[in-house]
């Protein structure tokens, strides 16, 4: 009797576990959301983003030196507008030995009045003799006597 119970109870748990596992193929396919890119596409879309951004900031900066360079020097106060800089500008005049660049429309009266309002006629002489002419050329450089 004893026997017949070990067998009947090694069939029962005979028949309860599988004789052997198999792999099964799905009938249907996993949806494009679920499985989602590649680590390489992944790798590949940042570092298209990373090159797209380094493009980016170089065209900004490109931009930006042209902006700057593009813009008068009187903006930032570097000269101004009668061609001699912002620190000899604020003064009254012209003081002797400053190199003055002669200014489109500028003439020998314009230039001596800057140098000297109350004696332009002294001036206008002392600057055709230091000269040699009675004519001044734009982007000329002529020193204050």
């Amino acid at each position: 009797m004893a026997i017949a119970v070990y067998e009947e109870m090694e069939l029962e748990m005979a028949e309860a576990r599988p004789r052997h596992l198999r792999l099964l193929e799905t009938t249907h396919e996993v949806p494009r959301y679920m499985r989602g890119p590649t680590i390489a596409d992944r790798r590949r879309a940042r570092a298209a983003m990373m090159q797209r951004r380094r493009r980016s900031l170089v065209a900004v900066t490109v931009l930006a030196c042209v902006s700057i360079l593009c813009v008068p020097g009187t903006v930032f106060g570097a000269t101004t507008s009668t061609g001699v800089s912002s620190d000899m500008g604020n003064a009254s005049s012209l003081a002797p030995g400053m190199a003055y660049t002669v200014q489109p429309g500028d003439t020998l009266r314009s230039i001596a009045t800057l140098i000297n309002p109350d004696e332009v006629a002294r001036v206008i002489a002392q600057l055709k003799a230091e000269l040699g002419s009675s004519v001044v050329v734009p982007g000329e450089l002529v020193y204050v006597p």
